[in-house]
């Protein structure tokens, strides 16, 4: 069996309508590409409907496997379990609004060939002058500010976990280290990778549409991640190369 050169792993933990869309969508625009994939959907058993509904596109999405959790399951646990069913030399864990994901992973390839482990996604602003898509951007730059002064990283876009692409070798460390199940888990996936000596690349594309903001009650949870973090990984800044701009 040839081994995919990319997994795309789509986590659900609720069977939403938009999931069936989104599969053939990405079996559509992968089938146009020269290299192999494989597509992981990965939910819990008690998803209404997850089982039947997968196993009937299974019928005609050729490259589709599934994967399923005994118990209602964080993120990480998902992403987790779907890099633990993945064979392909890549693995893409896609999240809820990223939109036109398999054209962003073609963009990401001059980053992963110059020795890029790690892709995340930086978002800039699009012509969107609302005091609202304002504020996500001013929160994201002091998010990203904060964590790079605390851990002494050089990384950034620790809350874009829409799109993020982990070699194989990088994917296993991460989702094998990983502890934290909070709501910001997506930040100690970055860090750990850097700490590990991975090459973290940031694919700088235009938002469509910025992403939600951060509840205020959240942000004591937000503090606690990250003093977790920093008792558990300490610094973690380690050499990688600049990001690929303007694609």
């Amino acid at each position: 069996m040839v081994r995919p050169y990319v997994s795309v792993i789509v986590g659900a933990p609720n069977w939403q309508e938009s999931l069936p869309l989104t599969l053939i969508d990405l079996d559509r625009d992968l089938s146009r590409r020269e290299y192999s994939y494989e597509i992981i959907v990965v939910c819990p058993q008690t998803a209404a409907g997850a089982r039947k509904n997968l196993n009937r596109f299974g019928l005609f999405i050729d490259h589709l496997r599934y994967a399923y959790l005994d118990f209602a399951a964080s993120e990480r646990a998902l992403k987790a379990a779907g890099n633990r069913e993945a064979r392909g030399t890549w693995r893409l864990f896609l999240g809820e609004g990223c939109a036109a994901p398999i054209a962003l992973f073609d963009k990401a390839i001059p980053l992963i060939k110059e020795c890029g482990e790690v892709v995340t996604l930086d978002r800039i602003r699009a012509r969107d002058f609302s005091f609202g898509a304002w504020w996500v951007y001013l929160e994201q730059f002091v998010i990203d500010a904060v964590v790079r002064t605390y851990f002494n990283s050089r990384a950034k876009n620790f809350l874009a976990a829409e799109f993020r692409c982990f070699s194989e070798s990088a994917a296993n460390y991460v989702f094998q280290t990983a502890a934290d199940d909070g709501p910001f888990a997506m930040i100690e996936e970055v860090l750990l990778a850097e700490s590990a000596g991975y090459g973290v690349r940031s694919l700088r594309t235009v938002a469509t549409k910025p992403r939600p903001r951060i509840a205020v009650k959240m942000y004591p949870a937000l503090i606690a991640t990250l003093r977790r973090l920093r008792a558990r990984l300490g610094p973690v800044a380690k050499s990688y190369a600049p990001e690929l701009k303007n694609l």
